[in-house]
């Protein structure tokens, strides 16, 4: 009794219904001609199943519901809610919720987090922002990196690069624009300084 052949349309060639040998499909496809990627598919498979043989680590996760963790969780800080404002007098790297931020002269605050409230850098502050800022950046004199999102950025002076992206942009201070950062929902064709002088 023959066995019954159904057309793969991923292979592009017939493949024995019901029986699982890899010799009986390696015969059947080789009688056919193979298009370039069932061939490919073809001598991948004695890798995919040797690498399927193989042991693998296990690895273990650690879920987050409600505040409460769940699984593997040794190195992992839970916190709930979000830290107070607060003053940046040295360097400080924060990952985590914020409500604000004041970046005073000497002080840098690289933002990789979320701050659901305005910073602010005054003379001789720095602020990198690789994060979210749902508030105003405001640059007093300071120097200001974004990377990340923010909602508003005032600058009255120093010095503001984005590359990111920037909600509102307001304030008399240079702010430099880089190629393909979005300013107001649209991507800038070039390197742009704001505001522009007559």
């Amino acid at each position: 009794m023959r066995s019954k052949h159904l057309q793969d349309p991923f292979l592009g060639c017939d493949g024995l219904l019901g029986q699982h040998r890899v010799q009986q499909a390696v015969a059947l496809i080789s009688v056919r001609p193979m298009k370039a990627r069932a061939m490919h598919q073809l001598l991948l498979l004695p890798t995919l199943i040797g690498a399927a043989a193989l042991p693998r680590p296990s690895l273990a996760a650690c879920n987050i519901v409600e505040g409460k963790a769940y699984g593997e969780c040794s190195g992992v800080k839970v916190t709930s809610g979000e830290k107070r404002s607060f003053e940046v007098r040295t360097s400080v790297h924060e990952s985590s919720i914020i409500s604000g931020a004041i970046v005073h002269s000497g002080g840098f605050l690289r933002l990789s987090g979320i701050s659901n409230g305005d910073i602010v850098v005054n003379q001789g502050g720095r602020l990198e922002v690789t994060g979210v800022v749902n508030g105003t950046v405001h640059n007093l004199g300071g120097k200001v990196e974004i990377e990340g999102i923010v909602e508003r950025l005032h600058s009255s002076e120093g010095k503001a690069v984005v590359g990111g992206q920037v909600g509102i942009f307001n304030g008399t201070g240079p702010a430099t624009f880089k190629k393909g950062a979005i300013l107001q929902g649209q991507p800038l064709p070039r390197l742009e300084t704001l505001p522009k002088h007559q």
